[in-house]
């Protein structure tokens, strides 16, 4: 296909999903209620990409492509990439513990790569917490330039605890707790206090503009 490309244009163009995606660990797989580690799990959905527009959701887990088995984050980009553009294609994820099927038409790879910036701040430090971490919320111009419409709460201290344990760092932004969207600190705290002792939690981070899923417990 990448041959044809060349022959007809004198470059190839690339399929893109618009998704960024990782590896989903034993410690993930149990905390989404999996057999066992399997598939690519979605730690972002691109703004107008195919994926957004065909409705896959941060924390879908992809597990075929076009019938072909993804058994880790590796087997999808270089499938969507040799896919012809504007060709049609189709997902099987795991949504929620259940199979679900995505339609989606191939996307032409951007040639610009986004990158967001870090954000700081000297706001006053909130209690500690179950997780042995502190959260405040974001201000606008600080979601502006992190490109966040409306999720999110930003790591302001970090001591011994669950968050330390799962390599939760000061400067990240914690943006959802298994399927729960954080909003705010006061959202946090809530969603903080009701989580089991004892069991892996996925949490979603993203940090110096990269979003990755991480897996805290709560010890009993």
């Amino acid at each position: 296909m990448i041959v044809d490309q060349i022959k007809a244009t004198g470059k190839a163009s690339h399929g893109w999903l618009g998704v960024q995606i990782q590896d989903v660990t034993r410690e993930l797989a149990e905390s989404f209620g999996m057999k066992k580690p399997q598939g690519a799990l979605v730690s972002k959905v691109l703004p107008d990409s195919p994926a957004e527009k065909a409705g896959l959701q941060i924390g879908d887990i992809i597990t075929k492509f076009n019938g072909h088995q993804i058994e880790n984050s590796g087997d999808l980009p270089p499938m969507v990439g040799i896919t012809p553009i504007n060709e049609k294609a189709t997902l099987i994820i795991i949504r929620q513990g259940e199979n679900k099927t995505i339609d989606f038409k191939v996307g032409l790879l951007p040639d610009e790569v986004e990158k967001l910036a870090e954000a700081k701040t000297a706001e006053p430090k909130l209690p500690h917490n179950r997780l042995g971490v502190n959260v405040i919320d974001l201000t606008e111009a600080q979601r502006e330039t992190l490109q966040m419409r409306k999720n999110g709460v930003l790591v302001q201290d970090v001591n011994k605890g669950a968050a330390k344990d799962a390599g939760i760092q000061r400067g990240d932004v914690i943006l959802r707790i298994q399927n729960n969207d954080i909003r705010d600190a006061a959202d946090f705290e809530k969603i903080v206090k009701k989580l089991p002792a004892g069991k892996s939690v996925a949490v979603l981070i993203q940090r110096q503009g990269s979003p990755v899923f991480l897996v805290i417990k709560i010890k009993k």
